[in-house]
């Protein structure tokens, strides 16, 4: 039972006793990060301590860059959620949380990290493109501050909002299903591009899930995201014939979380790659 409930004017819930809000803990910059090519330097541990971009050529003639932050701060009754923000287009871009064994520190040990992954035309543009982004972390373990303003609490006396701290907001949720059992036409899979509505300082929070469609035979069909600031397009990777009988693991389903980072501005920004 809620004791106390704040709605919008839309009706909609935003705040109650019962839910913890997040709120945004860090903000991540990749200014004058070191770029690696991981073809010539084949020792990662630069790239696994949070301590470069690493990059590689991709089949289409381009590149593919990556940026791990190792989480190695974080409390084991919290959780994070991301955003990512960018002054400048990225190509087939990845926001996630990934686990493995290889940071230098804990070999054979998992650490969890943010992966960041884009595509670009050349090494220029990694330096380029890495220097416009910023990383957004939220967490659930909303602190107490001591000073004016609303704070909720539930019933166990945890924080669970403050107004004195940005907290994370889902401004628009971009998601298309594609039902049926059999592969479509490659149009039929076609979302191009999405336009935010009413967002003054978009971020993409979360791509998930994404269509990843396969069929015994070969073929696939996978959706890959392009952030261009005031919008998203989404293109469309296919290879295959129509009436192809799919894979029972296929991923059938696309969703793109956006947020509203306006109000983050005087959260201090930070090049510290450990959270």
């Amino acid at each position: 039972m809620n004791y106390f409930e704040i709605k919008n004017a839309d009706d909609i819930l935003t705040i109650n006793d019962s839910e913890s809000c997040l709120y945004l803990k860090y903000r991540i910059n990749l200014k004058n990060l070191p770029i690696h090519d991981r073809r010539v330097e084949s020792n990662s541990e630069y790239l696994y301590k949070g301590d470069g971009i690493g990059y590689i050529n991709s089949y289409n003639g381009g590149y593919a860059a990556a940026v791990y932050i190792p989480i190695r701060l974080r409390k084991p009754d919290e959780y994070y959620a991301y955003a990512l923000s960018s002054n400048t287009p990225l190509k087939h871009v990845r926001l996630t949380e990934i686990r493995n064994q290889r940071h230098p520190d804990r070999m054979g040990r998992w650490t969890n990290y943010i992966q960041v992954t884009f595509a670009c035309d050349s090494v220029e543009d990694i330096r380029k493109i890495a220097d416009s982004i910023e990383i957004y972390v939220y967490s659930s373990r909303m602190p107490k501050t001591g000073t004016s303003g609303l704070e909720v609490f539930d019933k166990y006396g945890v924080p669970i909002y403050n107004s004195n701290l940005p907290t994370l907001r889902i401004a628009q949720i971009i998601r298309k299903t594609f039902n049926g059992d059999t592969l479509l036409s490659k149009a039929d899979y076609e979302m191009g591009t999405v336009k935010f509505q009413g967002i003054k300082k978009p971020g993409m929070c979360y791509v998930y899930p994404i269509l990843d469609i396969h069929t015994p035979t070969g073929a696939y069909v996978t959706h890959y995201v392009n952030w261009n600031g005031d919008s998203v397009t989404i293109d469309t990777d296919y290879k295959g014939e129509v009436g192809a009988p799919l894979a029972p693991h296929s991923v059938k389903t696309t969703q793109i979380l956006i947020g509203e980072l306006d109000g983050t501005e005087n959260v201090p920004s930070t090049d510290e790659m450990e959270i």
